[in-house]
């Protein structure tokens, strides 16, 4: 069995147009953490699953804030959610407001959700009836 360094991933390209940026949330639904990514190429990309509630993504938001400072050659439009549990779009809306104060995100940023009225989605829009 391998080692883990005591300090997470900060991100790893996989591919040109695949980023991944781990949440630093672990957990035993989550194991090491939730994984997110940027996918696509030229000026205008997508991210996924942008991690958790605010208590469980500040490394999230740091790591994410340092990757789009080194990067600064693309815009956010959309963001897509796999499913909704709150690991996976906790985090919507504080990337939303880091897009916005880095003026990263489009004028259009979009969030795809298929919504299924469970208690992880009434947890988030309790919080953040905006995103509702």
């Amino acid at each position: 069995m391998g080692t883990y360094s005591a300090r997470p991933l900060q991100w790893q390209k996989l591919k040109d147009y695949i980023v991944h940026l781990p949440v630093d949330n672990p957990g035993n639904m989550t194991l090491r953490g939730t994984n997110c990514y940027i996918i696509g190429r030229g000026q205008v990309r997508t991210i996924v699953d942008p991690g958790d509630l605010p208590e469980r993504n500040a490394s999230f938001l740091k790591n994410f804030s340092e990757y789009l400072t080194k990067n600064q050659d693309f815009n956010i439009n959309r963001i897509l959610i796999t499913h909704a549990h709150a690991d996976h779009f906790g985090g919507v809306q504080d990337t939303i407001d880091l897009l916005e104060s880095q003026n990263r995100a489009t004028s259009d940023l979009t969030a795809y959700k298929l919504l299924t009225d469970n208690r992880f989605e009434k947890e988030v829009f309790t919080r953040y009836p905006r995103l509702r």
